[in-house]
């Protein structure tokens, strides 16, 4: 066996050790990363109403200053 089969041999080895690894690797974060987006949406969804409140009051302070302009 010549050196660039050696070579050879050896890239095709590293190549699938990474992928199986890169497998493994995937295969335990996937739990993680469930878990993560459970709670990002449940953070979004406790914070809509904060949202729609600072909306509502800037709209209020908006208003009060517009009307405030036109005295």
């Amino acid at each position: 066996m010549g050196f660039m089969d050696k070579a050879k041999q050896m890239a095709e080895e590293t190549a699938a050790k990474a992928k199986a690894t890169a497998a493994d690797l995937q295969e335990k974060a996937a739990p993680t990363l469930e878990k993560a987006k459970e709670k990002a949406a449940e953070y979004g969804e406790k914070a809509k109403p904060h949202l729609e409140q600072a909306k509502q009051e800037a709209s209020d302070l908006a208003q009060k200053a517009s009307d405030a302009l036109k005295k």
